[in-house]
């Protein structure tokens, strides 16, 4: 019948198989770098536009999928946590997990586009230039 079934957090999902899966499209993204001045204090929360130190980062910025040894810082601590693990803790299925973009520098990974920010990355008093990085909401419908 060509059916298939995906086991869910909510039980489980039978769909249609088919042959071939849709490709994905790169997502639309702006990226500016710019100088903090004294005005700039706080920042506004937007789920899909954040704001990092980039005085901290320490390799290339990549937009990506997930990869093995990413991880996230999680509090002003410094305590680190894998992937895998934040995704298993904030029940995102396994379907939407390989479909979740993020910003990386090296394996650590700055921003779970759509969920969190790393800690390490964020603006402090001591932070002299600014990276925006804004994702076009209707690419994250999936999200």
């Amino acid at each position: 019948y060509e059916l298939k079934a995906v086991r869910i957090y909510e039980g489980m999902e039978l769909a249609v198989k088919t042959l071939e899966e849709p490709k994905e499209k790169e997502p639309d993204v702006q990226i500016r770098v710019f100088d903090r001045t004294p005005e700039m204090v706080t920042f506004p929360e937007k789920t899909y536009t954040k704001w990092f130190d980039y005085d901290i980062i320490k390799r290339t910025v990549k937009i990506r999928h997930k990869e093995s040894g990413d991880y996230i810082i999680i509090d002003k601590n410094g305590k680190s946590q894998k992937l895998k693990q934040y995704f298993i803790n904030e029940k995102i299925p396994q379907e939407v997990r390989n479909k979740i973009w993020l910003v990386a520098d090296g394996q650590q990974i700055m921003w779970i586009v759509g969920y969190r920010q790393n800690q390490a990355y964020q603006i402090t008093d001591q932070t002299k230039k600014i990276l925006e990085i804004s994702f076009d909401e209707k690419d994250m419908r999936f999200l």
